[in-house]
Formats: C-alpha cells, sequence, structure tokens
C-alpha cells in the first residue's frame, strides 16, 4: 500500500492479522516530509531519533478473550504473586526482586 504523507503528523493503520487488532502508527512529517532526527529515545537502543508513536486498539483479550485470563488481577503460582494479562498478547507480570533478580542488566546480559 501507498500512503500520502501529510503535512504535520502523518498516521497509518496496521491491521495485526495475529490478535486481529488495529494500530494506528503516527510520525512527524513536516512539509510532507518524514523526520529522522529528534530526541526520542528507546531503551537499550543506540543513538536517537523522531518520535514514533503507537495507538493500539482492540487488544483486550487478544488471544485468551479476557483482559485477565484467569479472572483475576492477581493470583499466586508457586508462592509467586503475578498477574496474567492479555493486552495484545498474553503475558505473566511479575515482581523481578521476588524471584532474586534487580531488573538491571548490561547490554552483554
Amino acid at each position: 500500500m501507498n500512503y500520502k504523507l501529510q503535512d504535520g503528523i502523518t498516521s497509518v493503520v496496521v491491521n495485526n492479522v495475529n490478535t486481529n487488532s488495529i494500530i494506528e502508527v503516527s510520525a512527524e512529517s513536516p512539509n510532507k516530509q518524514l523526520k529522522y532526527t529528534g530526541n526520542a529515545e528507546v531503551s537499550g537502543a543506540p543513538g536517537t531519533g523522531s518520535p514514533v508513536n503507537l495507538n493500539f486498539s482492540q487488544i483486550e483479550g487478544a488471544k485468551t478473550g479476557k483482559v485477565f485470563p484467569t479472572g483475576n488481577k492477581q493470583d499466586n503460582i508457586n508462592g509467586y504473586n503475578v498477574t496474567c494479562i492479555d493486552v495484545a498478547m498474553p503475558m505473566v507480570l511479575f515482581n523481578a526482586q521476588d524471584l532474586g533478580l534487580t531488573g538491571k542488566k548490561t547490554k552483554r546480559n
């Protein structure tokens, strides 16, 4: 598909076939030219650039049909408090310290 750049901000709608959801991608496009330079950073990636904004819709329960697949906002699995959540994809969230981790890793790790 071809998209026409707009003056200011250009938005493109993407159909995520894996989750049957919609993602609106927006980027700065002054004078109908994509802007590549800027101060936006992505943790773990070198350098900076122009921000790219993502707006996700229809992602709740994308794979399991429910935001909280277990029906609970918090569960205890093998003594660990976790949150099972399905927002764009199923995830299990937990406190890194509960597993003896700090969450601080070097690039080498």
